[in-house]
């Protein structure tokens, strides 16, 4: 049993060691102010971690968003390359299409010199062969002066083939020509 000194000096009998409503009101105050500070903890803790949440939800959010770039990024340079790759194979292309018309025009000039390389072949050869047949023809025309062809009065017995050699001369000369040509 608890002992209480009275007010009046004496000793008073706290009814079997209830706590007063002093105590009581002070033990329902510490009890109210550790249970708002209880609160206060538990609403700091729930505020906490709904700010980790927001913060790891903006993070998610930010890392997905930088996939989304890296990934839009990957695709614009793998298209950039492929658009390169195929402007290479382009280039190439008509840079062979280009030297195969080359080509082809060499040939072409080629086949021309050789054109008219075999007919000026020809033309000479045909030169040779009316300059061989004006030769043997002229030679005949020699033998004609010769005594035993001319008359009594020193005449040709034969008529000279004037007509033949101007024929074959002047083939001859528009071979030439032909050939100063080429």
């Amino acid at each position: 049993m608890v002992v209480q000194p009275s007010a009046e000096g004496g000793v008073a009998d706290n009814q079997a060691g209830q706590p007063s409503s002093a105590q009581r009101a002070e033990e329902a105050a510490e009890r109210a102010r550790l249970a708002a500070e209880s609160e206060r903890q538990r609403q700091a803790e729930l505020a906490r971690q709904a700010e980790l949440a927001r913060q790891q939800a903006e993070a998610e959010r930010q890392a997905e968003e930088e996939r989304r770039r890296l990934a839009e990024q990957q695709r614009l340079e793998e298209e950039r390359l492929e658009r390169e790759r195929l402007a290479a194979l382009a280039a190439e292309r008509e840079a062979k299409l280009a030297r195969i018309e080359e080509l082809e025009s060499r040939i072409a000039e080629l086949q021309e010199q050789v054109s008219a390389g075999d007919a000026l072949s020809a033309t000479m050869r045909e030169v040779v062969l009316v300059s061989e047949q004006l030769l043997a023809l002229l030679a005949e025309e020699q033998a004609k002066y010769e005594e035993e062809n001319l008359d009594a009065a020193g005449n040709l017995i034969d008529a000279p083939a004037t007509d033949a050699i101007a024929e074959l001369e002047a083939r001859r000369e528009g071979l030439l020509e032909r050939i100063d040509g080429c």
